[in-house]
């Protein structure tokens, strides 16, 4: 095995090194360590405290003591792998339920993980059993099967009495998930889709729609449109009387230009806005499939909005908002019309007052050029992490943003790309090689 014959170690540190290479276009240095660095925010504001080192310090005295009796007994790697790790998770999730701690980052996640170890060690001690010369032995893991299946008869005999039907896929048209879809991707929105539920995830399975938030925010750099997703949803940090107003403004400042709400009594397995009422006073009702899912137009005019650099916002709290909010709605301001060329490119036209920048909504990052009329304009940042510019006042213009990515995701990927070629050269020349194992023997 791996732990013992050390022999084995390089091929598996350069067959990790080669996983890695292969991937390198995407998983770049910079990404990895935005990744990792954002946990605190993933979970919701944990914090290590006093009271979680006896819990790290219990975890750590179970894994390692039971590592020392398992190995002490001479047994097989596996089955000390799978109940090491059964103990780990049971540790985590347990402590939750069982006492309500929290041991790491949202422990009730870590369920499914103690299932899955769970499985694995009950089949890899009833491996263990059947091989046993001792029939005492035999007998007991003969007695713990027939426990768990007459635990899990139950579950059986109700998918064994199941119809041929109930088994089949739904057509997606018949879901309300795509019915939402379909009819917001009928509207052609110019801005983004505040979508919740179910949706949220699949909607741009679909359809090639912008959104509020996705399914995986860790690598986000800015995560404004998180904190904003999440406080519209909670409204935990608005005062009495003020969470219309707030989620007004922080919905304008991410350009949401649709919002779709599921109430208490929907079908959708996800309903995840604590206030579904507070949508009546931020924009009329223009969908309604059922009685209790509804998408509501909101106050949108574009992504890039003239505001001066007084009405910027100092930071990125919503106490900072009122006066941003009032420039992005001020319809007395020229308009600026905003094209989107492909996901890369994105044109801004209109006239641009003296004294006046230009805000647009959306993630600031590195690898964003800009040109005015042809020539070079620089892309800046507000405290709310979107893009900021300052062209030069005229009376009509044309801007374009272009994504042309970073040097580290141009190094790594030509990287990247390389690796993928040395590998697929190496495994044809492997084929064709007379000492190769995979050629066929005369």
């Amino acid at each position: 095995m791996l732990a013992t014959d050390f022999s084995r170690w390089p091929r598996l540190l350069l067959a990790g090194g080669l996983g890695y290479l292969l991937a390198a276009f995407w998983l770049t240095p910079e990404y990895i360590s935005t990744t990792l660095f954002n946990w605190p925010k993933d979970a919701y504001g944990y914090q290590v405290e006093q009271s979680h080192w006896p819990l790290y310090g219990g975890l750590a005295a179970t894994v390692c003591v039971l590592s020392l009796v398992l190995r002490f007994y001479n047994l097989p790697w596996l089955v000390r792998y799978s109940t090491v790790s059964l103990a780990a998770f049971l540790w985590i999730t347990g402590g939750f339920y069982w006492r309500g701690l929290d041991t790491l980052p949202e422990s009730r996640r870590y369920a499914l993980e103690l299932e899955l170890f769970l499985f694995f060690a009950i089949f890899s001690w009833c491996w263990i059993g059947f091989r046993s010369r001792e029939n005492v032995d035999r007998f007991c893991v003969g007695l713990a099967l027939v426990a768990l299946l007459g635990a899990s008869s139950g579950q059986l005999r109700s998918s064994l009495t199941r119809t041929a039907a109930s088994w089949g896929t739904e057509d997606r048209e018949q879901t309300l998930e795509f019915q939402l879809a379909q009819w917001l991707a009928n509207q052609h929105p110019q801005g983004r889709v505040f979508a919740t539920g179910g949706l949220r995830f699949r909607l741009n399975a679909w359809f090639p729609l912008h959104q509020v938030g996705g399914t995986f925010e860790s690598g986000l750099r800015n995560r404004i449109a998180v904190d904003h997703y999440y406080q519209v949803r909670t409204g935990e940090a608005s005062k009495p009387g003020e969470e219309v107003i707030d989620s007004l403004r922080e919905l304008t400042a991410i350009g949401a230009e649709y919002a779709v709400v599921h109430d208490i009594a929907s079908e959708e397995y996800y309903k995840d806005i604590k206030n579904t009422a507070k949508f009546n006073d931020l924009g009329p009702v223009v969908f309604a499939p059922t009685p209790h899912d509804r998408i509501h137009k909101l106050r949108f005019r574009s992504y890039a909005h003239l505001v001066k650099p007084e009405e910027l916002p100092k930071d990125r709290w919503k106490e900072a908002l009122p006066r941003f909010y009032e420039a992005l709605t001020d319809e007395g301001r020229p308009a600026l019309a905003v094209k989107e060329l492909n996901p890369s490119l994105w044109q801004i036209e209109g006239a641009v007052p003296a004294g006046q920048q230009i805000s647009f909504a959306m993630n600031w990052d590195p690898g964003w050029q800009a040109r005015q009329d042809g020539q070079a304009l620089s892309v800046g940042r507000n405290e709310l992490g979107l893009i900021q510019l300052l062209p030069v006042a005229k009376e009509r213009t044309t801007i374009e943003l272009e994504y042309t990515g970073t040097w580290q995701q141009k190094a790594f990927g030509l990287l990247s790309l390389l690796a993928w070629i040395v590998s697929i050269g190496l495994c044809i020349r492997s084929r064709s090689w007379r000492g190769s194992t995979l050629t066929r023997s005369s």
